[in-house]
């Protein structure tokens, strides 16, 4: 990765097979998701937020739960994400969500004006720190903080294959060279506590991928999209990297082959009432 990159963007780029593996992601991660929003009382009336909605989220989660008398916003700063959760909103007949272009850092919305505040995959970056502060500082007095982040580094296949090995070292060797944490997860809850919120819980989940779903191909799919950045800094060479990929896509299509994501860990507290 060259000196100048400094952002998720730059290590996965912004394509439109990045916005489909995010859609796809999306979708792969609602068991897990729902479970999460059920267990901190998401209900009807409510106003939260997503933060780094990218196309979906769980904006579809969030607009079932908090009904007709509830409000969802998505926040993200890409503009092509904004403006295809827009369109996805529009299709699926999402009423009471809106999505906002705005810095996660510095959103700009009013503060304590949420009952949750919700984001998933985005704390991988260097500014998690601001990140949840403003997270914190959006949700209302006792309103709920929450946040969804795997641990890549957990990740594996079984029968292991090279091609898998090298692939993983190259995408933490890629994600760490602009400052961000591929084992994140595992920190999650202290993360939330140093920004200010209380009575942290933490969960973690996990499972194998079956055959056929979008998560197996998740490890391919992440180089895949990193390519640029991956060849322009010198990581490795355009045919080493396609090598590598198209090896590792086979492994994870061979029905017999154990495919482990990584850990999802999911923390929640509440923004302190006083």
């Amino acid at each position: 990765m060259s000196a100048a990159a400094t952002s998720y963007s730059d290590v996965l780029g912004e394509s439109g097979g990045e916005r489909a593996r995010l859609v796809d992601q999306a979708r792969a991660l609602e068991p897990e998701a729902a479970a999460l929003l059920d267990e901190v009382g998401v209900s009807p009336g409510w106003r939260a937020a997503d933060v780094g909605c990218g196309p979906i989220g769980v904006l579809d989660l969030l607009s079932e739960r908090v009904g007709s008398d509830g409000e969802v916003v998505g926040i993200d700063e890409v503009d092509r994400f904004v403006q295809m959760a827009d369109g996805l909103v529009r299709d699926r007949g999402l009423a009471n969500v809106r999505v906002v272009r705005a810095d996660a850092r510095e959103p700009g919305l009013p503060a304590g004006s949420f009952d949750l505040v919700h984001e998933r995959l985005v704390l991988i970056g260097p500014d998690r720190g601001k990140i949840t502060a403003a997270m914190v500082g959006l949700a209302r007095p006792g309103g709920v903080v929450a946040a969804q982040e795997v641990d890549i580094t957990s990740s594996f296949c079984e029968p292991s294959s090279p091609a898998c090995e090298r692939l993983l070292a190259v995408f933490l060797a890629a994600t760490r060279r602009i400052g961000a944490e591929p084992g994140i997860g595992r920190r999650l809850g202290r993360v939330l506590a140093d920004a200010g919120a209380t009575d942290v819980r933490l969960e973690v989940r996990s499972r194998l991928e079956d055959p056929g779903s979008a998560r197996r191909m998740q490890l391919p799919a992440l180089v895949r999209h990193a390519r640029e950045g991956i060849v322009r800094g010198g990581i490795l060479s355009s045919a080493e990297l396609d090598g590598l990929v198209g090896e590792s896509l086979a492994h994870h299509a061979d029905p017999t082959t154990l495919v482990f994501g990584g850990l999802l860990f999911q923390a929640w507290g509440r923004r302190p009432a006083v």
